[in-house]
């Protein structure tokens, strides 16, 4: 399995997670010698053929806003939430239908721990612990069509196309037996197109990769609509170089060759307020901006192995809702 398969492939897989990921909700390399991003969607595509799967995890730790905090804001009229963190393990697929035309889909497992709610009951304040949420999430379907490939300037550029389908389960139920809101929920019930555009450039052992993805956020769960999205990265990322590693079976020697990727991204998403029953919520939505560092550990034989740490640098949140502490994603990826 070539390096640059194996590469490409596990940003495609990141992308397709990505595709739909919020700050509280479930986020390449182009061959030997050559460095790429960890979540940024690169331009480059799958050679014809080419396949691979992923294993995923996704770690988003929150500052989680205290019961003093939640009554306070009750008592302003105000029902503020909280959570205490994300975790939304997934598995991926994808496929070079062309050298040009690359498919790929996810399906994550997402859990939300530590909701908590403070509301007004009839002048006295009450706190709700409502635990936690978790069941399958969403199918991600992500179609990418390389339309420039230009060998002398190493740039290349891609359309990005796909869709978000319902499939996750939205009838997870409070302690109370009560359904959590949308937003909460792992799936969202609603059909949310994706179109973006990505643009590659290497510069010797050095590569620049820009995307953008938008999601068109339509009605879903309990008359709900969660708002569009805007995902916006710049990577930066160089590649190490190679190191010869040693397997002895029955005697032999089977050498594989393994390279390093230092990355560093920004990761930007902006959000639309979200609608119930055609009411905007005047606590959701708003912008997020990650400083991500991270690196990969890529080998010849077909596996690829990717650390992303993010880190918010701005954070501008409508109305009442808690910060981002810090996110980690991590993936592991087989080619074949």
């Amino acid at each position: 399995m070539g390096g640059k398969r194996i590469l490409v492939l596990t940003a495609v897989m990141i992308a397709v997670g990505y595709g739909f990921a919020r700050a509280d909700h479930p986020t390449v390399g182009f061959g030997a010698g050559i460095a790429g991003p960890a979540i940024t969607i690169p331009a480059t595509t799958l050679p014809k053929g080419g396949g691979a799967v992923t294993l995923r995890v996704e770690y988003v730790k929150f500052h989680a806003f205290s019961d003093a905090e939640l009554a306070r804001f009750a008592a302003q009229g105000t029902e503020g939430h909280s959570v205490d963190y994300l975790l939304s393990p997934s598995v991926g697929v994808g496929y070079g239908l062309t050298d040009s035309l690359t498919i790929g889909m996810r399906l994550p497992y997402v859990l939300r721990t530590g909701i908590r709610e403070g509301h007004d009951e009839g002048g006295e304040i009450a706190i709700d612990n409502h635990g936690d949420a978790d069941g399958v999430g969403d199918l991600t379907l992500l179609g990418q069509y390389r339309f420039l490939r230009n060998e002398d300037f190493n740039l290349e550029s891609a359309l990005l196309g796909g869709l978000k389908m319902p499939t996750g389960a939205t009838g997870v139920k409070v302690r109370n037996g009560v359904l959590f809101e949308t937003e909460h929920q792992p799936g969202s019930g609603s059909w949310d197109p994706l179109l973006g555009m990505a643009v590659s450039k290497r510069i010797g052992a050095m590569s620049f990769d820009a995307n953008l993805l938008y999601t068109f956020a339509t009605r879903g769960a309990q008359r709900t609509n969660l708002g569009d999205r805007l995902h916006y990265n710049f990577a930066t990322s160089y590649r190490l170089g190679k190191e010869q590693g040693h397997h002895h079976s029955n005697g032999m020697a089977d050498h594989h060759h393994l390279a390093w990727d230092l990355i560093l991204e920004m990761n930007g998403e902006w959000q639309e307020k979200q609608r119930i029953s055609g009411v905007v919520d005047e606590n959701s939505g708003g912008s997020l901006v990650y400083i991500s560092p991270g690196a990969r550990l890529c080998s010849d034989s077909g596996w690829a192995a990717t650390l992303s740490v993010g880190v918010p640098v701005i954070e501008e949140r409508n109305g009442v809702q808690h910060e981002t502490d810090l996110r980690l994603v991590g993936g592991l990826t087989k080619g074949f």
